[in-house]
């Protein structure tokens, strides 16, 4: 019994890192995407 709830622990704090792993790419993809869009709507503005 203490081994399987051994392994789920492992398995949920796993997940929780892999979450925030993901997380931390997302805010950074969107990150990049909003400062393209930005540069792009400046371009825009100066030509």
């Amino acid at each position: 019994m203490y081994l399987a709830t051994g392994i789920i622990s492992d398995f949920i704090r796993e997940f929780v890192a892999l979450c925030v792993t993901l997380k931390w790419l997302f805010m950074f993809f969107y990150g990049l995407l909003f400062l393209a869009l930005l540069l792009s709507y400046k371009g825009i503005l100066w030509s």
